[in-house]
């Protein structure tokens, strides 16, 4: 679990990063997941964005992530989550 400051460190740092993964009209694909978890494992914090022609809920893109890769989510602004799981290989550490 993230502590209070950890979570603060890792807002700054989401700001200046590029939305990597993109949801669209199709949802939670099969592909979008495992482009997500490659793009967990080489970053550790992923910016996810969903489209406006997408059909899927913030909510329901938050607890899919968070069930199934075990993320945290670090901000929900708009229609852009942040992700972070630590991973020895990733880039970003906090």
């Amino acid at each position: 679990m993230l502590n209070k400051d950890q979570l603060k460190e890792l807002r700054r740092l989401s700001h200046n990063e590029n939305a990597i993964v993109s949801v669209g009209k199709n949802g939670m694909t099969p592909t979008l997941l495992e482009s997500f978890e490659s793009a967990l494992l080489a970053h550790n914090l992923v910016k996810v964005s969903i489209q406006k022609n997408s059909d899927i809920t913030k909510e329901a893109l938050i607890e899919e992530i968070e069930d199934r890769f075990g993320a945290t989510t670090v901000s929900k602004v708009g229609r852009v989550v942040v992700f972070y799981r630590y991973s020895v290989k990733g880039r970003i550490k906090v």
